[in-house]
């Protein structure tokens, strides 16, 4: 049983760092539209634009962490 706990808390540890990551970098990526107060298609092009940012960094960090461990 311990080795399906470690898998489900380690699946469940990178679902939230993913998680994380996009709603970090799309949060970042629309700030300046949002400051300079663009149109609504813009600050979601930025949002989206920094939650795809966001996913390939978290699986970069993630694949980097699973070759290192």
């Amino acid at each position: 049983m311990l080795p399906v706990g470690t898998f489900i808390s380690e699946a469940a540890s990178g679902a939230g760092f993913v998680a994380a990551c996009i709603a970090v970098c799309g949060f970042l990526m629309q700030v300046r539209p949002a400051l300079a107060r663009e149109d609504d298609q813009a600050v979601r092009a930025a949002t989206v634009t920094g939650g795809i940012v966001g996913s390939l960094v978290a699986a970069l960090v993630l694949t980097v962490g699973f070759l290192i461990g």
